[in-house]
């Protein structure tokens, strides 16, 4: 199957911070909004820590292959929490839930030098009208898991 150009407001949201279980109901996927609960150690960078990582080679390979995407950066792992920008086509998309898992995988390990090798286990991926949404909780660059579930958004 072609590549199609998917809306991934959220990509990379892969190294989100934590989300526990009780937390899941504090998204709204259909907005691209994760919430996070009370009193979550997940630290945003900012000043010069979030310069120093938008300015980050990785970062810039990124931007310079996908366009004006914007970060909001995990400042523990030095990895997007969260990350949006214009469609990015995904090869080997097709309209159903195991194609779709599998090309954001595929994604995130062709981006290895942003995200790392996480360990990903599929929470959810479910389509939602015209959008796909999957979830994962992960481990990241060899720390001890941090119960991450990122949400990325995908229509067709």
């Amino acid at each position: 199957m072609t590549a199609r150009p998917l809306v991934l407001p959220l990509l990379l949201a892969l190294a989100l911070s934590t989300l526990p279980q009780t937390a899941r109901s504090m998204i709204d996927e259909r907005e691209g909004a994760v919430m996070l609960p009370a009193g979550s150690s997940l630290r945003i960078a900012q000043g010069d820590e979030a310069v120093a990582l938008n300015e980050g080679v990785a970062w810039r390979r990124f931007t310079a292959r996908h366009g004006a995407w914007q970060a909001w950066w995990n400042a523990a792992t030095g990895t997007p929490h969260r990350a949006a920008g214009p469609p990015i086509a995904l090869p080997g998309y097709s309209d159903d839930r195991g194609s779709v898992d599998r090309a954001v995988r595929a994604f995130i390990t062709r981006e290895s030098a942003l995200f790392g090798a996480p360990t990903l286990e599929t929470v959810a991926c479910r389509r939602l009208g015209d959008i796909w949404t999957v979830s994962y909780r992960q481990t990241c660059r060899s720390s001890s898991t941090i119960g991450n579930s990122g949400c990325t958004r995908a229509d067709g």
